[in-house]
Parts: structure tokens; C-alpha cells; sequence
């Protein structure tokens, strides 16, 4: 079992060792589970520290420079070791932690963010693609990376302060067959209470024309005025039009998330045209953001860094 672990860190020998014990085919190790002296325990322990570490380690390897350095002081926090010194967390427990909000951390370095950057409609952007314990177990250890952040100074405000899960989230508009212009290659959607016109690519909008020409043959007399609907909402317009699951279970097929695939959107399109006015235009993000993508792009057209 501890072989096991050490070739596989993402392994949950917690439900391996039950499978096992459930069939009666694990065996105690009479070696380990006899007492042992005192400075031999230290030395597992020490041991054992270590293989946490160097895991924690190499999940922080695949952030940014910036966040990982502010990530190795949250762990750091956790273990006792921050300006207010308190009993420390379980390696354990944090490796978990760290799983958990490592997808969220991703997609905001891929945006160019640091922690020192994250707002609170980043926080409930994350919040709002996840549901039930997916969406309070990132919550959860947001809420302590940025308290340990706000402690050590890295940071210097809390997006999580006076926001919680049963805080309302204004959730997305269904969009109605009105807000396609096939003609034009135009979507309108409202952006901050703002009308918003994006402007189809060539594969986006040959997508929806064949989806429209499918929705005409399966639902001809359907009810529901929105654009995306499925088997069951097509004939009962009171019901929400594409649920979340419907729309994620595409995404899953392919590996890759919404935001991920947004994201290269905007970076293909800062490729192309090198302006962020055009990228604030196209997708109502924020110019310093379309500045980072336009960077990233085009890293000769990049200015120096100061401070």
C-alpha cells in the first residue's frame, strides 16, 4: 500500500484499503504495527513529512511563479509557521485542500492573474461553475488561502469578505431565438444590464444553423422561445431551457472546461487582431485583461515590467 502511494500521489488508498478489507484480502503489516521506539516514530514521521512536501511541491509546479510562491505561504500558514503562530494542519489535509482549488487557480493563471488580482466576481465566477460540495469545497479553501494571504501581507484585501454561498448569485439570462442574427453572424446578450453584440466566428455560426435546422425537425411546435433547449424543455417553456449538467457533459467528452475553451477563444482572437480595444469590444472583458491576453499573444509587443 505504501508502495502504491508513493508511485501514485492522487491515489485514495483510503477507499483501496476498504475495498480490500470489504474482500478480505488485506493482510497487517505485523512489522509496522508493532510499537516501535520513540526516535524510530520521529523518523517515520519525518519521513512521511517529507513525501507530503515534495507532493505539495509538485502540484505547485504547475502554477505560475507569483501564485505558487503565494500558495507555499498559504501551506505554510496551515502548518504553524505564519506571523500568528497556531497548531498546524495535517499535510494531509492540505494536499486535499490544494486539490480542490487547483483547478480554479489554473484558470485564473491562464487569464494572467495572480492572487494579488483575484476580485470577488472572479471568486463568484469560479463559485457559479460548480454546484452543491464542489462549489463549497472551493469556496471552503478559498476562504482560507486568502485569510492567510490578508495575515502574511501578500494580499491586501479578501474577494471571499461578506461573501458566501447563500449570498444570491444572479445567475445568466436564457437567451431567446430574438438574440440570434444568423444573417449578420450576431448574437445579443446583456452584459451588466447592457445590451452586448458578439460577433460569430465562421464555425460558431454554421453550428447554430445546423442546430436551429435540428430544433425545427425534431420540435417543429415547440413552445419554448429560447435558444437551447432539450427533449424535455422543448415542450414545456416554464422549464429552465439547458441545465447545467446538459451543457458540462459536452465539455467532459473533450477534457478541457468552458472557461478553458473561452479563454482560448479570447487568446486566438488577440493573435489575429494584437488590440485590446477590440477584445474589451468582442467579449466585455476588462482592458486590463485584454492587455494580458494581447501580451501573451504577441510577447514582443509586451512592455517592460515595472514596479
Amino acid at each position: 500500500m505504501r508502495a502504491l502511494a508513493t508511485l501514485e500521489p492522487n491515489v485514495s488508498l483510503h477507499r483501496v484499503v476498504f475495498f480490500l478489507h470489504e474482500r478480505g484480502l488485506l493482510t497487517p503489516d505485523h512489522d509496522r504495527t508493532t510499537p516501535t521506539s520513540p526516535s524510530l516514530a520521529r523518523l517515520d514521521t519525518a519521513r512521511t513529512d517529507a513525501w507530503h512536501r515534495q507532493a505539495i511541491e509538485a502540484k505547485l509546479q504547475q502554477l505560475p511563479g507569483a501564485m505558487a510562491d503565494q500558495m507555499r505561504t498559504w501551506a505554510a500558514v496551515r502548518r504553524g509557521e505564519g506571523r500568528r503562530p497556531h497548531p498546524p494542519a495535517d499535510y494531509t489535509r492540505i494536499r486535499r485542500d490544494l486539490h480542490v482549488v487547483l483547478p480554479v487557480l489554473t484558470l485564473w493563471s491562464q487569464d494572467g492573474l495572480d492572487l494579488r488580482e483575484i476580485t470577488t466576481a472572479h471568486v463568484t465566477s469560479a463559485l457559479g461553475d460548480r454546484q452543491g460540495h464542489q462549489a463549497r469545497g472551493v469556496h471552503h479553501v478559498l476562504l482560507s488561502v486568502f485569510r492567510a494571504l490578508k495575515q502574511e501581507r501578500t494580499v491586501f484585501t479578501n474577494p471571499l469578505a461578506g461573501l458566501s454561498l447563500t449570498t444570491p448569485v444572479r445567475l445568466p439570462e436564457p437567451l431567446p431565438m430574438t438574440a440570434l442574427d444568423l444573417a449578420r453572424g450576431t448574437l445579443t446578450v446583456h452584459l451588466r444590464g447592457q445590451p452586448h453584440t458578439v460577433y460569430l466566428d465562421t464555425l460558431t455560426r454554421r453550428l447554430l444553423d445546423e442546430w436551429l435546422q435540428e430544433r425545427h425537425d425534431q420540435w417543429p411546435a415547440s413552445p419554448n422561445p429560447r435558444l437551447l433547449v432539450t427533449t424535455h424543455s422543448a415542450h414545456h417553456p416554464a422549464l429552465p431551457p439547458v441545465s447545467y449538467c446538459a451543457l458540462r457533459r459536452a465539455f467532459d467528452r473533450t477534457g478541457i472546461t468552458p472557461r478553458q475553451m473561452w479563454s482560448d477563444r479570447v487568446l486566438d482572437e488577440a493573435r489575429q487582431t494584437a488590440d485590446p480595444v477590440h477584445l474589451v469590444h468582442l467579449f466585455g472583458i476588462h482592458p486590463g485583461t485584454a492587455v494580458r491576453y494581447v501580451h501573451a499573444a504577441h510577447p514582443d509587443k509586451a512592455l517592460p515590467h515595472t514596479r
